[in-house]
């Protein structure tokens, strides 16, 4: 059984708290969600792809990842991870 992540409520009564499951949002701060991105920061591609950033960041060394930079940050093309993992767009 893994762990949940939690958030603490207050309860309706007394001292005790009541305990519900944290939502996990998929939305950005524009309310596009992870199918509507066009880019990946390293750390998202990290989480989907299940890996570490450092393995993010050879993946882009070897080549088999493209990124850019805007500023310091950067940014990895969906397209390039959908490739990686071999999700396709066709409606086969």
């Amino acid at each position: 059984m893994t762990p949940e992540k939690v958030e603490r409520r207050p309860g309706k009564g007394g001292d005790s708290d009541e305990m519900t499951p944290a939502k996990e949002s998929n939305s950005g701060a524009d309310g596009s969600t992870r199918a509507d991105r066009i880019c990946y920061t390293i750390d998202q591609v990290a989480a989907d792809i299940g890996c570490t950033r450092p393995t993010v960041y050879a993946l882009i060394r070897a080549g088999k990842l493209r990124s850019f930079k805007v500023g310091r940050l950067r940014r990895i093309p969906a397209a390039d991870v959908h490739a990686l993992v071999g999700w396709t767009t066709d409606a086969a």
